[in-house]
């Protein structure tokens, strides 16, 4: 008879906090209660006495330990999840990062649920950026955390996406990647009093303003960059010095959109149009607004771009 089984019941109750919570918990618990009160027996060279028990347990290990080894290593991201962890979380980062400053550019809080971006501009602005970069890191991991955590206990397996980040680089993605940069420069250059132009009257008059204008050039060096990077693709192939030279562009591409967002109205109708009855001002606000989202979006997809080519820069 075990006469005081107080040192035993306390480390399995231990044990138990530290166990996965599923259905054989009590079948463990029973299997290592019996291995304990065998060890003791030994001990005792018969029936097991409290001191023979103590020893027993304090020669078991640790209960942590314990309910490691007999119920299994448990992760939040395991190993197999881990890869795509890091990687997606760095995307999700880079995103976080280019929502901060274009709020900071924009003076005002941007909300993207579940991503929120402060406003950090103002005094010390450089040490508020950085402690919402801090913050914006710790909520990216926690985030990317407990959505792998929930894709690893489904039911059924969720199939993650490819985590090579391979490059389109077959030559008819190139084409297709010089012919629209080909079209914006045509657009935006010989072009731009054909295609950016409103006619009323005998009058013609530019949609782009003189801010647009200012920062053309610019956009004509980001657009020869897009034309690089195809020529590199089609020549090279996905060889390092392309993927270099398309991380560049990508991280150049992002910054120069965040700059746009510092302008006033890059696009806008001229006063005098009449457009629609709620007045040319209410539509240039409008086409502002729109404006900012599509350079909003463009800016978080290039510094997406960029983070995958980092990625598959290690790859390689």
């Amino acid at each position: 008879m075990v006469s005081d089984p107080q040192p035993l019941d306390r480390f399995l109750e231990e044990v138990s906090a530290a166990l996965p919570r599923r259905g054989d918990r009590a079948d463990i618990l029973a299997e290592i209660r019996s291995a304990i009160l065998d060890r003791a027996e030994e001990i005792a060279r018969g029936e097991p006495t409290p001191e023979a028990i103590a020893e027993a347990v304090a020669r078991f290990g640790s209960p942590w330990e314990t309910a490691l080894a007999y119920g299994g290593e448990r992760y939040l991201v395991g190993p197999r999840h881990y890869p795509w962890f890091v990687a997606y979380t760095g995307i999700l980062f880079a995103v976080h990062l280019v929502l901060i400053v274009a709020a900071s550019v924009l003076g005002a809080e941007i909300a993207l649920f579940p991503l929120s971006a402060p406003d950090v501009s103002g005094r010390h602005q450089f040490l508020r950026f950085a402690v919402a970069a801090l913050q914006a890191l710790l909520f990216d991991i926690g985030l990317m955390a407990v959505v792998f955590a929930a894709a690893a206990r489904m039911p059924r397996a969720v199939r993650l996406p490819n985590l090579l980040f391979r490059v389109r680089h077959g030559l008819r993605h190139c084409l297709a990647s010089l012919v629209l940069a080909l079209v914006a420069l045509a657009a935006l250059n010989p072009l731009r009093d054909v295609v950016f132009v409103v006619h009323s009257a005998d009058r013609a008059d530019p949609l782009l303003t003189a801010e647009f204008l200012r920062a053309l050039p610019l956009v004509n060096a980001f657009l020869v960059a897009l034309l690089l990077r195809a020529a590199a693709y089609a020549l090279l192939r996905e060889r390092r010095a392309s993927l270099v030279l398309d991380a560049a562009v990508s991280g150049a591409g992002a910054v120069l959109m965040v700059w746009l967002l510092t302008r006033s109205a890059l696009i806008a109708f001229p006063a005098h149009v009449a457009t629609t009855p709620v007045g040319v001002p209410t539509v240039n606000h409008l086409v502002a607004g729109v404006t900012r989202l599509l350079l909003l979006v463009f800016a978080t997809a290039l510094a997406a771009e960029t983070v995958k080519r980092l990625l598959r820069l290690r790859q390689l």
